[in-house]
């Protein structure tokens, strides 16, 4: 049974699915940059969180695609700003009138914190945190039956939390410096996801690069440098959007704020350039 008009649908193995896409689209290749969408007669079908989703024209299929997304965003190295990027995109959605939730998995409770601090301080829009520990998959996709966009914050650690939700997840979102330490965790992170991609085939691997120099003079070749070790590994791509060094990201934070709600335009500007590519460009 297929819905029409992007209405729910029966769930599917993941196993079905990726056969049903390898019939439908040998090739694999994309329509609009998306993964996972077939031209079905004069319609696009599309295999999308377990369920097969009719959409009858392209700009249904823009809008179903911007609105139902789970994303995780994770690491194996602690310090990238991986929490900082979760409740930022966590604004930047409720500002655009999205229905989202943010999974804190990290035992260090910062989004949670971030978020109990929005609440004390009765700031809006308000932000939906759960809770959840070791495998979390059942939960994300509980919520995901709930909310329009699921937001998942790991600890900077190959963990479990991680693994469970990559497997459920449609992006994983790797924040990352353009520092040896940090590209050098990339090659343990491409090991993780072929493992997961048994599982959830689907699955987009991004790398964002974070606390990215503002001098001028490093600004080129850093970003050079960061794009040339990213394209080692060809299952990740490397996305457009930077975001800089700051201190705006840390005094905001503090205060349950995004920096969406500061008067720094720069890194309001570079939070929206991130949220642009990810959730309407695809």
């Amino acid at each position: 049974m297929i819905p029409m008009q992007c209405k729910r649908s029966y769930h599917y193995s993941s196993t079905y699915l990726s056969t049903l896409g390898e019939l439908l689209n040998p090739k694999q290749e994309s329509i609009n940059n998306k993964p996972n969408i077939f031209i079905l007669m004069n319609s696009y079908l599309l295999i999308h969180k377990y369920e097969l989703i009719l959409v009858p024209n392209n700009q249904e299929l823009d809008t179903f695609w911007e609105r139902n997304m789970i994303l995780l965003v994770g690491s194996n190295k602690g310090g990238s700003g991986k929490t900082t990027v979760v409740c930022n995109l966590a604004i930047a959605l409720a500002k655009q009138g999205k229905e989202v939730c943010l999974v804190d998995a990290d035992k260090q409770s910062s989004a949670a914190n971030w978020c109990a601090e929005r609440e004390t301080a009765n700031k809006e829009p308000s932000i939906t945190v759960v809770q959840k520990y070791d495998n979390i998959s059942s939960t994300i996709k509980s919520l995901a039956e709930k909310y329009e966009h699921v937001i998942i914050d790991v600890a900077g650690r190959n963990s479990r939390e991680m693994i469970t939700a990559a497997a459920v997840s449609d992006i994983l979102l790797c924040p990352s410096q353009c520092s040896q330490l940090d590209l050098d965790t990339l090659g343990e992170l491409q090991q993780q996801v072929e493992q997961v991609k048994d599982l959830n085939p689907a699955l987009k691997v991004l790398v964002y690069q974070t606390m990215a120099s503002t001098n001028a003079k490093v600004i080129e070749k850093e970003r050079n440098d960061f794009e040339e070790y990213v394209s080692e590994f060809p299952e990740f791509k490397a996305l457009q959007a930077i975001g800089r060094y700051r201190k705006i990201y840390r005094d905001v934070f503090s205060d349950g704020l995004s920096v969406l709600e500061s008067t720094n335009e720069a890194a309001a500007n570079e939070i929206m350039d991130l949220y642009e590519e990810i959730f309407t460009h695809g």
